[in-house]
């Protein structure tokens, strides 16, 4: 052990833990997995202090899935599309984790989350589960080895596009034995089907449960059916203990939702604190009534051109007595389209409507993230009505924060014209909300995510989270500063401005440019010693390296007649600022030996290329790379570029 590893070895294992938590931190705020993954496999290197809790780290969350093709094609969005997937961003295989755990049997015990995979693709439509339905089957044996041993650690388990009656014996008695550990508390099931209810009943400590089934709009793929109605009225036994869940996110259909609320579902969700749901149908309302006195948040996506609810049919939201935090997330396509009674017909309608039918005391935060696809402007009413709405003490006497998180997705020129100035268009919408300072707009920090995004409009990335802006008049002075901020009123006019700006000082250096021509087109005879440097005549001392300017002397910069510098005859010369300089090397057009280079002042216009040295350094170090012109673009000749110059020869120089 050297010495830097053992003053690390007597740190604390608190704060070895406290400097890998930080470090997987940072990597989940730029959501690469894959970094995160090989800061972890570096710092596990460190000393053997910081392997153990490395590793438990990066074996928290183990991921299985089949091994990809090179490429596939599949069907999505009507069209046919090919996906060329990296195994670079796939975990290991079921065969390949169990040699693992065999050679390091002390890996299980870190593992807090299994997730087995059906289909090697995360697509949006997914594969048909047929496609890759007896991977898990042959891999059975392999799931027999590890299995067991994860039981005292394991936590969640989740299983993503599976067809449960194509799985073999071995592998259904392999997935059973994990739904009945005692300490599995989490399960995830995404595009699963067919899966028996009776199976989750075994889940008697189940407290998160996530429901989803992959499907939306624009999707042309039917998402798969979780259980058909024959399969819903299965009902536990009397004497069963049912699983009382905490957290619960669904994203079904109506039956589904339905069936949550029954008494004869497996789950007990009268102790919910925390529900995230897909708005639609009669079932979620029943949910509501259920955990109305535990629920304290939920989130609820809204689908696209909803109806604003009547009487009838609307969520009685009131009645969630310890609610502290509603998050909508809505859609807005056609602002235009309205109702038979002259409402708006969109998800942004429903969710004013339901805000302002509902009293709620305990209410701290409500966080709208509105999704556009048109123009902001026509939008402004729909947030009045919302500030009116909030604004009202008396219903929401707790109300802290009301959050905005804006999803723009426009095309570039609906964006230029509507001049992208969404955070003050919203901002002038609700003017109650900002008097009462309760209105903000996320700077894209922990917890919530980036304020802003456009796309489809690669020009104004700038716009997501902070403002990159520029100004001085011929500067690169810059300023970067936060969305929701003062500072942040940069519109397009005013971006159109500054351009306008820096177009004018165009003509000054085209003026610039025709000044440094004519002084290189200078023919003026120099006499024998002069010393005044060439550039000197040059208004501040400088020429683009393109046009051979010289601006710096070196002393015994002749090595041989092939190697002709131009400023040789005046190595006394004090040199000009700023410090670079430039060697021109001489060459004739054929490949030539050595000994005939040196005659090559005997053919003055035989000169074909000029190679250009791009630069020295400060230290007379010699560059690695150089250009070479055609003749057709060379700016000096023999007889008349380096008249003088004492590696001409004496015929030359008289």
């Amino acid at each position: 052990m050297d010495k830097t590893e053992e003053m690390i070895s007597l740190l604390p294992l608190e704060l070895i833990k406290t400097i890998i938590d930080y470090l997987v931190e940072a990597d989940d705020e730029d959501l690469d997995c894959d970094t995160s993954s090989s800061s972890l496999k570096a710092v596990s290197l460190v000393c053997r202090s910081f392997v153990d809790p490395s590793q438990s780290r990066l074996f928290a969350t183990i991921s299985l899935r089949p091994p990809p093709p090179s490429s596939t094609g599949y069907r999505g969005r009507g069209r046919q599309e090919t996906i060329f997937i990296s195994t670079r961003q796939l975990k290991s295989s079921i065969a390949a984790f169990s040699r693992m755990t065999a050679a390091s049997p002390h890996l299980l015990g870190y593992v807090r989350r299994l997730k087995l995979f059906g289909s090697p693709y995360p697509l949006d439509p997914p594969l048909p589960p047929a496609r890759h339905a007896d991977w898990l089957s042959s891999q059975s044996h392999h799931l027999s080895t590890f299995i067991p041993n994860l039981a005292p650690t394991m936590r969640g388990f989740g299983i993503y596009d599976v067809d449960w009656n194509k799985l073999s014996p071995e592998a259904l008695d392999a997935i059973i034995s994990i739904l009945e550990f005692s300490g599995l508390t989490s399960l995830t099931l995404k595009d699963t089907t067919n899966i028996p209810i009776p199976v989750l009943a075994s889940c008697a400590h189940l407290q998160h449960f996530t429901l989803q089934t992959v499907g939306g709009y624009g999707s042309t793929v039917e998402p798969p059916n979780t259980w058909d109605d024959a399969a819903l009225t299965w009902g536990p036994p009397s004497n069963h203990q049912k699983s009382h869940l905490i957290s619960l996110k669904l994203r079904a259909e109506n039956s589904i939702i339905n069936w949550f609320s029954r008494e004869n579902c497996v789950f007990d969700i009268s102790h919910l604190r925390h529900l995230d749901l897909l708005q639609g149908g009669q079932g979620f309302t029943k949910i509501f009534q259920a955990c109305s006195s535990s629920l304290e948040s939920f989130t609820m996506t809204v689908e696209i051109n909803s109806y604003p609810p009547n009487n009838s049919d609307a969520i009685n939201i009131s009645s969630l007595t310890k609610l502290r935090k509603a998050h909508f997330s809505v859609y807005i396509i056609t602002v235009s389209s309205r109702t038979d009674d002259g409402k708006s017909q969109n998800s942004f309608s429903w969710v004013n409507e339901l805000i302002r039918q509902s009293r709620m005391l305990a209410l701290e935060e409500i966080i709208l993230n509105c999704a556009f696809f048109e123009p902001i402007t026509p939008v402004l009413p729909l947030f009045s009505q919302t500030d009116s709405i909030l604004a009202r003490r008396e219903a929401f006497p707790a109300l802290r924060f009301v959050t905005v998180l804006l999803n723009v997705c426009l095309p570039q020129g609906d964006v230029v014209s509507e001049k992208f100035n969404a955070i003050e268009t919203i901002k002038m919408g609700m003017p109650l909300l900002s008097d009462m300072g309760i209105l903000r707009f996320p700077d894209g920090g922990k917890p919530l995510p980036a304020c802003v995004h456009v796309f489809r409009t690669p020009s104004l990335l700038k716009y997501h989270t902070q403002l990159l802006t520029l100004s001085g008049e011929g500067s690169s002075r810059w300023t970067l500063t936060r969305m929701g901020s003062e500072k942040e009123r940069v519109g397009v006019d005013r971006e159109i401005a500054l351009l306008e700006k820096k177009l004018a000082d165009v003509q000054v250096w085209e003026e610039r440019v025709r000044e440094l021509e004519e002084i290189l087109s200078v023919r003026a005879e120099r006499k024998e010693g002069e010393r005044e440097s060439f550039l000197c005549k040059t208004r501040d001392n400088s020429l683009p390296m393109t046009l051979c300017g010289l601006q710096r002397v070196y002393k015994n910069t002749r090595k041989s007649t092939k190697e002709m510098t131009y400023a040789e005859g005046w190595a006394d010369a004090p040199p000009p600022p700023p410090v670079v300089a430039l060697e021109v090397r001489v060459y004739d057009g054929r490949p030539r030996k050595t000994e005939q280079r040196h005659q090559l002042h005997n053919r003055p216009y035989r000169l074909a290329y000029v190679a250009l040295i791009t630069a020295f350094d400060q230290n007379g170090g010699r560059p690695q790379s150089r250009k070479v012109l055609p003749a057709s673009r060379r700016f000096f000749t023999l007889d008349k570029a380096f008249r003088g110059s004492p590696s001409m020869g004496a015929e030359r120089r008289k």
